[in-house]
Parts: C-alpha cells; sequence; structure tokens
C-alpha cells in the first residue's frame, strides 16, 4: 500500500496539535531572550531507506546520551532577532553551532542559518506555557532515501 495515504493525516494531525491560537507576534514576543534544551526528538520515516516498512527514532531525557550518542543541544533566541544553536559531543563538548536570524510566520518559525553554512530551515513551532516546552517539527528526508516524507520533531526545555 501506498505509504504517502499514511503520512497526509499524519501531517495534518501535527498541523492541528501545534497550531494554537498565538500570533505571530506572540510567538516573537514569547521567544525574545529565551534559553531551551532539547529534551526530546524523534523522526518517523514511513518509508524507511525506500522499504515498505516504517521506522522511527525517539530519544528522550532518560536515553538521550544512548540513542543520540551526544548531549542534548541548546538553543538561544536573541532579543535582536539572532539565534544560535550549540550542539555538543558525549563529553558535553560543542561539536558545531549554527548561527543566523530568526522570525515566526504564523504556526512556523523561520531559520536563515549563515554560521557555519547558508540555509534556511522552517519548522511548525508549538509553544506551552504551562510546561515551559517549546515543539518544533518539519517534514523532511531523515534517512536519505530522496522522500520528503519523515517527519521530525524537537522538544525543548526553557532553561
Amino acid at each position: 500500500m501506498n505509504k504517502t495515504v499514511y503520512i497526509f493525516p499524519l501531517i495534518l494531525l501535527i498541523i492541528v496539535l501545534f497550531s494554537a491560537c498565538q500570533s505571530e507576534k506572540d510567538f516573537q514576543k514569547q521567544l525574545n531572550g529565551t534559553d531551551w534544551t532539547t529534551s526530546h526528538f524523534s523522526v518517523v520515516m514511513p518509508t524507511h531507506k525506500n522499504s515498505d516498512s516504517t521506522s522511527t527514532i525517539s530519544a528522550n531525557e532518560s536515553n538521550w546520551a544512548e540513542v543520540m550518542k551526544a548531549s542534548p543541544s541548546k538553543l538561544y533566541f536573541n532579543n535582536d532577532g539572532s539565534y544560535k544553536e550549540d550542539f555538543f559531543n558525549i563529553n558535553g563538548e560543542i561539536t558545531i553551532t549554527y548561527e543566523g536570524t530568526w522570525e515566526t510566520v504564523g504556526d512556523s518559525i523561520i531559520f536563515s542559518v549563515e554560521k557555519p553554512q547558508s540555509f534556511k530551515q522552517t519548522h511548525l513551532i508549538g509553544l506551552d506555557e504551562a510546561t515551559s516546552e517549546l515543539k518544533l517539527s518539519k517534514v523532511g528526508d531523515f534517512d536519505r532515501d530522496k522522500q520528503i516524507d519523515d517527519l521530525q520533531t524537537f522538544t525543548y526545555k526553557r532553561q
């Protein structure tokens, strides 16, 4: 059966779950000057490596080092619209830092990465002030099977 039939309802569900009654200015205001640490990561790959099976990777605070072979990343939103995200090895040493600018548009956040290379990334955004959690999700080609059908979700806790 064609896996595409399943991915569209999944994407729609994610959009509904992450869509909030907040405007982009609300997101912008709430994120300005905040620091976050990754607490959960998952990716669902419906046609993993062009196969007929679905594969899932999931890491949380209790198994992060084992699953990701690294320490959780830290994301910093500056008041001037700039940001940086530090990625760490298993020993907590920075392995790479992404820097650039960010903006919210509707229920999405756009990262314009300037360092170490230039590119843009867009994620759906969900912000839960009660739990101090930020959720970013996007569909891409995580398993590199040339199909844009892998749903990645990143959850960050406010520091």
